[in-house]
């Protein structure tokens, strides 16, 4: 015949001072899930709180339920439910601890607290359950839900194991090809009508990387120079913000052959981006290869998709900030909206970023 587990521990204050009067212990039993929980053959536990008070010596002592006799989960080890003991006095909870009250007796002096407490009833074969990501707590104990993003795919391999595969790499290895263009399934023409805006201005196209984390070191490029070739082409990657998170400076000779360039590392998260151009040459007419094809219609006036991608937000746009010492601006400043009548704006840079 099952039988109550005395409980018992002694109340002192931070000087050693004995508590009584207005202290007192809170035993709640915890984690029967919707179940009624019961000693069985027993009792029923309707009363699933309890409130113990100290002696004059600051002792508690008191008979309750322990967990090994309870239903649900009596007989696993830990028990599926516990207790959540409240210590209070003065009329506030001074600290709280989850603790799993088996056997005869138990010493809350020199108990072990549950650090998680155990999984709800029906969780089949775990005692306890600690869920982390990369080794931080979750802030749900409780559930945990793992949702793949765009080419992520997990796979629940069974046992426990889950995998997780991306299939978001173009070709061989990740690459850019001009503002976040991953894939152009017919490549569409070009042309070199793509000329930077003026002398020092800095143009813009929005972008929005869905992939996963991927990093650039080369950029290979159809240009050439102005005709007085004494400029450089500054290309730069923005943030959603609208900060500079990376730069390059290319001297593009005259011609229009193809030219690959080593570039400083370039590593970009999934999210929202700006590539940013612009030229210190006195002419502002460097010229790049373009996308002349369905690409660039989107932002060509004279086209029936004309803008129609900015009728919210700038996508195309020229700085407030300009190009100065020898550097792109450290932020964009306000955006202005072009459309092909404001020269470089149908130009889609057909720049070929890769590891």
């Amino acid at each position: 015949m099952p039988s109550p587990c005395t409980v018992t521990c002694k109340f002192e204050d931070a000087t050693g001072a004995n508590l009584q009067g207005n202290a007192f212990v809170r035993f709640r039993l915890r984690n029967f899930s919707g179940f009624v929980p019961r000693v069985i053959g027993t009792t029923i536990i309707v009363e699933t709180q309890i409130d113990v008070a100290p002696d004059s010596s600051g002792n508690i002592s008191t008979p309750i339920w322990g967990n090994d006799n309870i239903d649900p989960g009596g007989t696993s080890n830990p028990p599926s439910t516990y207790y959540t003991v409240e210590y209070w006095n003065q009329g506030r909870i001074t600290s709280q601890a989850n603790y799993s009250i088996v056997g005869a007796s138990l010493n809350l002096d020199t108990a072990s607290q549950l650090n998680p407490p155990p999984v709800p009833p029906g969780v089949s074969g775990i005692s306890t359950l600690l869920l982390q990501t990369n080794g931080t707590n979750n802030g749900s104990q409780s559930k945990l839900n793992q949702v793949g993003g765009s080419g992520i795919t997990i796979t629940d391999d069974g046992a426990g194991n889950i995998s997780f595969s991306s299939s978001a790499s173009i070709g061989t290895a990740p690459h850019m090809i001009g503002p976040g263009i991953l894939d152009l399934h017919a490549a569409p023409q070009g042309s070199l009508g793509g000329q930077t805006n003026g002398q020092n201005n800095v143009v813009v196209w929005e972008f929005f990387l869905a992939v996963p984390t991927v990093s650039f070191g080369h950029i290979s490029l159809n240009g050439q120079n102005s005709v007085a070739g004494n400029g450089n082409l500054y290309i730069g990657i923005y943030d959603s913000n609208k900060n500079r998170v990376w730069q390059t400076v290319l001297t593009i000779p005259n011609g229009t052959a193809s030219r690959n360039f080593t570039i400083p590392a370039l590593q970009l998260n999934p999210g929202t981006y700006y590539l940013a151009v612009g030229t210190d040459d006195p002419s502002g007419a460097i010229a790049y290869w373009a996308f002349a094809g369905p690409e660039a219609n989107y932002f060509d006036s004279g086209t029936s998709n004309a803008n129609i991608i900015q009728q919210i937000t700038p996508r195309v746009a020229s700085a407030a900030n300009h190009i100065a010492g020898g550097s792109m601006p450290a932020t964009l400043g306000a955006l202005t909206t072009l459309t092909q009548t404001s020269a470089a704006a149908a130009a889609v840079p057909a720049f070929f970023f890769e590891p």
